[in-house]
């Protein structure tokens, strides 16, 4: 689930940082800010704090696995075709 993803992401890349001793760079700020109102707002705050917390107890590799695991976009209903201009 997309909504779901984008806070356990977040979270685990907040603790690869902390564990590194390395803060957010500045110039990331606007984007993980962005994608955390966008999440918390789709999932609800309680929602996306437990997605959150559960990133961040991930161990680095399956961290590393859900971020390069692309999630899967719904397929068009079946004879549906796209709009062509």
């Amino acid at each position: 689930d997309v909504e779901k993803r984008q806070p356990t992401l977040l979270g685990a890349a907040a603790a690869a940082r902390h564990r590194a001793g390395a803060p957010l760079p500045p110039a990331e700020r606007a984007d993980v800010d962005r994608v955390t109102a966008v999440a918390r707002a789709a999932l609800g705050a309680a929602a996306f704090s437990e997605a959150y917390e559960r990133g961040a107890r991930l161990d680095p590799e399956e961290a590393g696995r859900q971020a390069r695991t692309a999630p899967t976009a719904p397929s068009a209903p079946t004879g549906v075709r796209p709009i062509r201009s």
